[in-house]
């Protein structure tokens, strides 16, 4: 059997396909307290989308499913929808109720296992996004929307997998911090969770923005000490942290370069903490009875040290890098992409947003990295082919 770490970049292309075509045969689990309030609020004609929004943030499905429909070609947004406020929106209270209904109806059920390792991975899930928002809303506060919902979406191929893969998946996951899982899943199996992930957002046509982070979580992102964290940092911090039950930091004790990398003293790392935390209780009110939620009181002693060592680990990888020149700009298929050298013959490549705001980022080797490969790696895939050899030009000359 071959394995994940096995499979070139462009067999990626191909195994995200066969994935895709697979997961319409598995349904992505919805919990039961969420399936009940689906219920509750199709009953009651005084139910407003603000009540549908504070369902459909916290649930895979739900959120996949009303991204793709605002941004179908029915809608002909002049920009992506990345955000489920602006979903629900545009697409008015009748048409969320009947999605919403609709997804419960055709719900399949999962044996008791499943459902337990499910609930589980949705309760670790709703703190990654309440994380992300707080580090958002730290750093760059319009970010905050987009970064709870990447958050949320981090470890949705988690609970897939042990129908994907076989039940044994369940006792892999449940005895290895993130950075471990990912590591023997590309080692051990065909694919990994991050791989049922990007399946997932081809499946709901989520934005570049969106998918990007999400599925590169794993993958350490370039950092200057001049930038304001991307999506794909605060997914890369939030990611990171390992909620176990007891689960200890991965190194020793915090050190001062976390807070160089991402401005942040440690108290102002505390504090993100304790706002992740009161949004994480505040969420789990609403549905009293979950399983095995996030226990709130080992997040100082485990979470902290944790985040501020993956800043650390940022922090020591961007004294390493020289100083590079301004950033040069382009546009391509709708896309503005900026570009920087970053020393050793490699290029950030980032997409950012029609205000400037850098959204996601990669790391490219000049000579190295094939044409298609970049397009791939920056979702590209509407791109002419002069334009894509332009772009392949000008990290040429800057890497040079």
């Amino acid at each position: 059997m071959r394995t994940r770490q096995d499979i070139s970049a462009r067999e990626v292309e191909d195994l995200h396909a066969h994935l895709e075509r697979r997961l319409e045969r598995v349904g992505v689990e919805t919990q039961p307290e969420i399936a009940a309030r689906v219920v509750e609020l199709s009953c009651d004609p005084e139910a407003q989308l603000k009540d549908y929004l504070e369902m459909a943030r916290l649930d895979w499905g739900l959120s996949g499913r009303l991204l793709r429909l605002a941004n179908s070609a029915y809608y002909a947004q002049r920009s992506p929808v990345t955000r489920i406020e602006r979903a629900l929106v545009l697409l008015g209270l009748d048409r969320v109720k009947s999605i919403c209904l609709g997804l419960y109806l055709a719900h399949r059920g999962a044996d008791a296992g499943e459902r337990e390792f499910a609930r589980t991975v949705w309760g670790q899930s709703v703190f990654r996004a309440c994380l992300g928002a707080a580090l958002a809303r730290a750093r760059v506060p319009a970010l905050a929307p987009e970064a709870f919902l990447v958050g949320l979406m981090l470890d949705v191929g988690v609970p897939l997998m042990p129908r994907l893969v076989g039940a044994d998946y369940r006792q892999l996951a449940e005895g290895r911090s993130p950075a471990e899982l990912y590591r023997d899943e590309q080692a051990t199996l065909e694919f990994g969770h991050v791989d049922v992930a990007a399946a997932l957002a081809r499946r709901w046509r989520l934005p570049v923005a969106l998918a990007r982070p999400i599925v590169w979580h794993h993958s350490v992102p370039p950092l200057r000490q001049s930038q304001e964290p991307t999506l794909q940092h605060l997914a890369y911090y939030a990611g990171s942290v390992d909620l176990r039950p007891g689960a200890a930091p991965a190194l020793p004790g915090p050190g001062p370069c976390g807070r160089r990398a991402t401005g942040l003293e440690p108290e102002r790392v505390a504090d993100v903490l304790r706002s992740a935390r009161g949004e994480y209780q505040a969420l789990m009110e609403v549905f009293q009875d979950i399983a095995a939620p996030v226990d709130g009181g080992a997040l100082r002693d485990a979470v902290h040290p944790q985040l501020v060592d993956v800043m650390d680990r940022q922090m020591a990888r961007l004294m390493r890098t020289h100083a590079c020149p301004a950033p040069e700009r382009m546009f391509i298929a709708g896309h503005q992409i900026e570009l920087e050298a970053c020393g050793a013959g490699e290029v950030v490549a980032y997409i950012t947003s029609a205000n400037g705001q850098r959204l996601i980022s990669c790391t490219v080797r000049a000579g190295k990295e094939h044409p298609v490969t970049i397009r791939r790696m920056l979702g590209l895939e509407e791109a002419a082919d002069h334009e894509i050899q332009d772009l392949v030009n000008r990290i040429s000359r800057l890497a040079a």
